[in-house]
């Protein structure tokens, strides 16, 4: 009588067990990325919120103005030696943690050009992150307009 060739349990075992890992090593490539991707809106989401903190910050500042050139006292009393002041633009530098700093060690910077039409100060507020010393796209905007009262 011939015996029929019957599977070896151990090699079923086998075949599930490699099944088993292969399930969970797509499982984990998966969550690897889910968790990644996060981290990535999680930083970004920080980044945004900070940058239009500390554009409402410099937006705070124009509007408590009087004059133009009582802004550029508030700002120069405020942000000391991070800030760069020219004849019609700012430029107020922060570090990784948006810490005022030096312009050497300033990973973003907040810069505002303006105009003045009369009584109305226009001011427009770019937030941009710095990428080896060179200017990136800018990452937040505000615009600010502020009338200033007449001192007779």
């Amino acid at each position: 009588m011939k015996r029929k060739p019957t599977a070896n349990p151990s090699s079923l075992f086998l075949l599930e067990l490699i099944f088993a890992i292969l399930f969970f090593s797509v499982a984990s490539a998966v969550c690897v990325q889910v968790f990644v991707k996060s981290h990535t809106l999680s930083t970004e989401a920080h980044d945004l919120t900070q940058a239009s903190r500390r554009a409402e910050d410099v937006a705070e500042l124009i509007t408590a103005s009087t004059s133009l050139d009582d802004m550029k006292n508030l700002l120069e009393d405020t942000y000391s030696d991070s800030v760069e002041i020219s004849s019609e633009d700012f430029t107020v530098f922060y570090d990784s943690d948006f810490a005022p700093c030096s312009q050497e060690t300033a990973a973003w910077q907040l810069s505002g050009t303006w105009s003045l039409n009369g009584q109305l100060l226009d001011v427009q507020l770019d937030v941009a992150k710095l990428t080896s010393g060179v200017d990136a796209d800018v990452f937040y905007q505000l615009p600010v307009k502020h009338h200033l009262q007449r001192r007779d």
